[in-house]
């Protein structure tokens, strides 16, 4: 999907989205070392692993706004003194887990991704080979949660581009939308 031509002026984020295990973080970092900027981590991650560690593994909808309101202020941060940053994931890849786990979207979520600055979403296809840890639980629904990941990109009118193969491709994609978006 192309944005036009006024929306692509204003792209001020590079994001790295889709389901677990299929690259984002690495592609992320790989091109923020490449083009020296910015990585707004994901943060959800490192609460739900706070969280794991505290003994409190029992994650609900309660979780989401917590996550939504870091996650907003870590990019509006990177975003402070940068034309552009690059993020693993963003409110609209918590929006899609909340609806897939909890069936529900916060509707201050539906807000705060509708005010995000314009960005160009990485759609990471998984065609990697999967890795598990602590957090991910899907490793045979990931076609499935890549197709409902495409699906909240159109529901929201993001641009987007879908990203696959190995590392060297994924960077050399990206780099491109890089140059034509960003540059």
């Amino acid at each position: 999907m192309e944005p036009n031509s006024t929306r692509r002026r204003q792209v001020k984020r590079l994001i790295c989205y889709g389901p677990e295990s299929s690259g984002k973080s690495t592609l992320g970092m790989a091109l923020s070392r490449k083009f020296s900027k910015p990585l707004v981590p994901e943060y959800g991650r490192s609460y739900f692993q706070h969280k794991m560690d505290r003994g409190e593994p029992q994650f609900s909808i309660d979780d989401v706004m917590p996550i939504a309101r870091v996650q907003q202020r870590l990019q509006q941060e990177a975003l402070q003194d940068q034309p552009w940053v690059i993020c693993d994931t963003d409110l609209l890849q918590l929006a899609v887990y909340s609806q897939h786990y909890y069936n529900a979207v916060p509707d201050e979520l539906v807000r705060m991704i509708r005010q995000q600055p314009a960005g160009h979403y990485l759609l990471c296809r998984p065609d990697t080979p999967w890795v598990g840890d602590d957090l991910r639980d899907r490793p045979d629904d990931r076609e499935k949660l890549f197709a409902l990941f495409e699906d909240g990109l159109v529901h929201y009118n993001q641009a987007y581009t879908v990203i696959h193969g190995n590392h060297e491709h994924r960077i050399k994609t990206a780099s491109h939308i890089i140059a034509s978006q960003f540059a």
